[in-house]
This record gives structure tokens, C-alpha cells and sequence, in this order.
């Protein structure tokens, strides 16, 4: 897909970070752009600064995690503009304790310790929010018969086991899959639909802190007071890294050119192939049958 003017975007986690950054690319581009996010006030902040610009922008507040509000989505983008050329399920949470150092003994949880509310909550963002943009918005994109593509975003850390960041790893390696389980399934249909993984070494936004959303239900009793100066300085460590992570406009610009290219696997930092517990280490132990 090269032709992107008076074309449709649908970004989810939209308001902030790498959302709103390729909200931005795309708006600059000429697409109408559908930002989606669960944070309401942020999201018609958003809005409002893009319009602002001269953006064609429609905000829709939605839940990823239930298909209901996805699908509510997907009609109110078909009936403000007939159809969607690229889908961006972009919306990712990340759970604290799944960092090192956020043990009470200094170190990551182990997987037999890892908190139930914690896998819920990431796996219902992170893959059921992929399988329920799919869900939606697929049926769409085939029946309109037009040029289109998929950008899921993902983790080299989907690739590869670690003793940190278990939850998110393992649901970053779901996604991987449906992605190129997509990928496949609709080369063979000859549909002409792109599919894009973004393979993303930590980027410079607030994921770190994506508890603000987390649902009530599925806190930690012992967080639910907790300030925000309290919160912060607790996850310093997990900060600093995001920190120092890339800036998400230039992802954003990356996966522009991944899409135009129709590029599959787009790593933001492609040394993660290489660097010691990379990618092509791990290929090599399984096709050696070596031990991690």
C-alpha cells in the first residue's frame, strides 16, 4: 500500500505515545484519521490538537478488551466514512511486577508467582485486544475489495524467553502468531491486504505506567491507595528504561515505510537479532536442539 491520501487509518491507544505519533503520520499523509483509546479525556485532547492542525479526525472512546466496543468501533468508522484501508491495533499494557527488581527480594516474580489479575489483565489487552480489532474490522476490509494493511504492534521479546517481563513476553509471542497466521491466511486468499508486526525494543512512552487504566477488578488491593508520587517512585527503575527508549515518532515514521513496503517483520532496533539472548541465538538453540 503506497497511496495513502483521503484513505482511512484506525489507531487504538490513540491518545498518547506511539498511537498518537502514527495518528500524526497519517493525518500528514492526508488519511482521515479514527483515534481509539480508553482514556477519554486524554483522547478528545488529542482530538482536538490534531483538528486543530486541519485533521480530518473522528475519536471514539473503546474498551480493546471487549469485542462489543470494538465492533461499535468498526460501525461508527463504516457509517463516517464508508470503510478503513489501515488498522493499527496498537494498545498495550504492561504489568509492574512482571519487571525485575519490583520484588520485595530484588528480583523479578517467578512465573509460579506471578499474580492471576496480572496475566488477565495483559492478555486482555494485548491479545484479545488484537483478536477483537480482527474480529471487527477484517470482515470490512475484504468485503470492500480494496488495498489495505494490518500493523499489529508486537515485541522482539514475542520471539524469545527471559526470566523478566514473563506475562508481557508471552502475550507479545500471541501476537506474533495471529500475525503471521494472518499473514499467510490472506496471501493465500490473494486478498490485497499488507500485515505489518512492529517489532519494538522499548519506546519512549508511558507504558510503564499503564496501570492508570487498569479496571478496579483486577488491581492490587495494596496499589489501590497508592499515590501517584508513591506509584513512581516504586517503578523509577521500569521509567528509566522507558526513558531512554526510542522516540515514537521515529517508529511511527518506521512503520509508515514498513506499510509502503510491505514489510513484515519491522524491528525498530534490528541489533536485537544479534545481541547475545537475540533472536538468532535462540533460532540457532532450537534448530541445534540446545538448551536455552
Amino acid at each position: 500500500m503506497r497511496d495513502f491520501r483521503g484513505k482511512v487509518a484506525v489507531v487504538t491507544g490513540a491518545a498518547g505515545g506511539l498511537g498518537k505519533s502514527l495518528a500524526e503520520t497519517f493525518a500528514r499523509e492526508g488519511m482521515k484519521v479514527v483515534l481509539a483509546d480508553i482514556e477519554e479525556e486524554t483522547l478528545d485532547a488529542t482530538a482536538k490538537e490534531l483538528t486543530g492542525r486541519g485533521c480530518e479526525v473522528l475519536a471514539v472512546q473503546t474498551d480493546v478488551t471487549k469485542l462489543q466496543s470494538m465492533e461499535e468501533l468498526a460501525r461508527r468508522v463504516v457509517d463516517a466514512y464508508g470503510g478503513v484501508h489501515i488498522l493499527c491495533n496498537n494498545a498495550g499494557v504492561t504489568a509492574d511486577r512482571d519487571w525485575s527488581g519490583l520484588h520485595p527480594e530484588g528480583r523479578a516474580e517467578r512465573v509460579w508467582e506471578l499474580d492471576m489479575k496480572d496475566w488477565q489483565w495483559v492478555f486482555d489487552v494485548n491479545v484479545w485486544g488484537v483478536i477483537h480489532g480482527l474480529k471487527a474490522f477484517m470482515p470490512v476490509m475484504l468485503a470492500q475489495g480494496t488495498e489495505g494493511h494490518i500493523v499489529n504492534t508486537a515485541s522482539p521479546m514475542g520471539f524469545g524467553a527471559s526470566e523478566l517481563l514473563v506475562i508481557y513476553a508471552t502475550s507479545k509471542t500471541c501476537v506474533n502468531t495471529i500475525s503471521e497466521s494472518l499473514y499467510l491466511q490472506l496471501a493465500r486468499m490473494g486478498a490485497p491486504i499488507g500485515v505489518t508486526i512492529v517489532l519494538a525494543a522499548p519506546i519512549s512512552t508511558r507504558l510503564y505506567d499503564a496501570y492508570r487504566n487498569r479496571p478496579r477488578e483486577l488491581a492490587h488491593e495494596s496499589d489501590l491507595n497508592e499515590s501517584v508520587e508513591q506509584r513512581h517512585q516504586r517503578i523509577a527503575q521500569v521509567r528509566q528504561i522507558f526513558a531512554g527508549g526510542h522516540p515514537p515518532q521515529e517508529v511511527a515514521e518506521m512503520v509508515l515505510q514498513g506499510i509502503r513496503d510491505n514489510r513484515f517483520y519491522l524491528f525498530t532496533r534490528p541489533e536485537e537479532l544479534e545481541n547475545p539472548s537475540g533472536l538468532r541465538r535462540r533460532f540457532e538453540n532450537i534448530l541445534t536442539q540446545r538448551n536455552p
